[in-house]
């Protein structure tokens, strides 16, 4: 239970780091235009980051990749919930049920892959 609990909090903890960075790197390219670029490369990177994210969660866990992530994709969807429920209550376009769903399947399919390489790291040792 330790090692679930340490793990958690290490992929959270790198998750918060790396939004902040690139939401600063967003903030600092973007202008003030209509133009939807911004959008297209945060989503961009925000599916790399939540890829990575299930991959160092896999690796420091080591086993069960689908039922750990799962508890991760837990956490981030109530996270989700709580922003929209009390912090931004307008209204929600299908776009952003899109990114919530991609962002979960990324950390499910970085933590499998996760997993499976610490196996094969172990297995070839």
């Amino acid at each position: 239970m330790n090692k679930i609990l340490k793990g958690f909090i290490f992929a959270f903890v790198v998750l918060l780091g790396l939004s902040i960075t690139f939401s600063l790197i967003l903030a600092a390219v973007t202008t003030k235009t209509s133009s939807k670029i911004p959008n297209i490369i945060s989503l961009i990177l925000s599916l790399i980051l939540f890829f990575l994210i299930g991959g160092i969660y896999g690796l420091i866990n080591k086993k069960q990749g689908l039922t750990r992530s799962l508890l991760l994709c837990l956490a981030y969807v109530l996270i989700v919930c709580i922003y929209y429920l009390f912090i931004d209550k307008s209204s929600q376009t299908p776009f952003t049920y899109l990114k919530v769903i991609g962002r979960v399947l990324m950390l499910i399919v970085g933590s499998i892959i996760g997993v499976n390489l610490s196996d094969k790291k172990i297995k070839s040792k």
